[in-house]
């Protein structure tokens, strides 16, 4: 074979390796299988686990099984929020500030992260805060949404139309 063939199937040579090498390894794990199928075919699972099924990077969370868990706050119902903020400097890792909120209204993550961290970190005592500000990297937030509720309709509207009915009238009268 000339060295350009064998530089162009190198590649799918390595793939064929790598395949069998699964396939004697998957043989190795389950032998009823093994048996009932000849050494030159590949024996590959079936199927890949359930994206549920994949490790979570989420804190535990007592009250809320892991799968419910999201981050997702661009809908229009009432969520209740945990979050994080950590110092992850080696030797130094700590927990800044934690705490559940209640966000009634569509947003991103990001701008909502913003408006927490801002919150608190005026909270912080200024020494905390200058070492948080000197090392900005090692802050990291974490959020995740526990619990989901359509909002109640509190009659907003019938209200608006009234303040602006109010307005009206003001105008009306002031304007002569």
């Amino acid at each position: 074979m000339d060295p350009m063939n064998q530089m162009m199937s190198a590649p799918f040579n390595m793939l064929a390796n790598a395949l069998n090498a699964m396939a004697g390894l998957n043989r190795a794990m389950t032998p009823a299988t093994a048996a009932a199928a000849p050494a030159s075919q590949a024996v590959l699972p079936q199927a890949l686990p359930a994206m549920s099924a994949m490790p979570s990077f989420h804190p535990p969370s007592p009250t809320v099984p892991a799968m419910m868990m999201s981050t997702d706050l661009g809908d229009d119902m009432v969520k209740l929020v945990r979050w994080w903020i950590v110092f992850t400097k080696r030797d130094q890792e700590r927990t800044i500030a934690q705490g559940e909120d209640i966000v009634n209204y569509r947003t991103s993550g990001d701008q909502w992260a913003g408006q927490v961290m801002v919150r608190e970190f005026q909270k912080l005592d200024p020494a905390t805060r200058a070492t948080l500000a000197a090392e900005p990297r090692y802050v990291k937030f974490h959020y995740e949404v526990l619990s989901r509720w359509p909002q109640e309709s509190g009659h907003y509207e019938r209200r608006l139309v009234e303040a602006v009915e109010g307005i009206r009238r003001a105008l009306e009268g002031g304007g002569g």
